[in-house]
């Protein structure tokens, strides 16, 4: 996969020009949900390719959020998705998860991963599963 094609993360914040951090903030994600609960599992082969074209823009956006997190010292030697939740007690993750401005290395390519996996699996296109195993290879 070809990360070149996200050059246009970060987003900008139309109201203030600032860059946002988090292109795929919890929220979003939340409402992506949504969406995915309620579509038909039968859909048109072209209806298909669009969600096939966003989980590779969820993959971009997985790919660039751990680039930025390596270039930011964030990630190193060692580093597993989700060991800072293992040392956080539920009350303190519980509510960390309703920040809609957390950004963390580990939530954002959570919330990237588990995109793909609902699309994946329920609409049956497992290779989607390959190229996102093969973009952190």
């Amino acid at each position: 996969m070809d990360l070149e094609d996200s050059a246009h993360l970060p987003t900008a914040d139309p109201e203030t020009g600032a860059l946002n951090p988090n292109p795929y903030t919890a929220h979003l994600c939340s409402w992506v949900f949504a969406i995915l609960l309620i579509l038909n599992r039968h859909l048109h082969p072209d209806d298909v390719h669009v969600l096939r074209q966003f989980a590779r823009d969820i993959m971009r956006v997985g790919g660039w959020r751990y680039i930025k997190a390596v270039q930011d010292g964030e990630v190193q030697t060692g580093w597993e998705l989700g060991r800072a939740w293992r040392h956080t007690p539920a009350s303190a993750s519980a509510s960390a998860s309703l920040d809609p401005d957390e950004s963390s290395v580990d939530e954002t390519l959570a919330r990237c991963w588990m995109t793909v996996h609902a699309i994946a699996v329920g609409w049956g296109q497992h290779d989607l599963l390959e190229s996102l195993d093969n973009l952190f290879k």
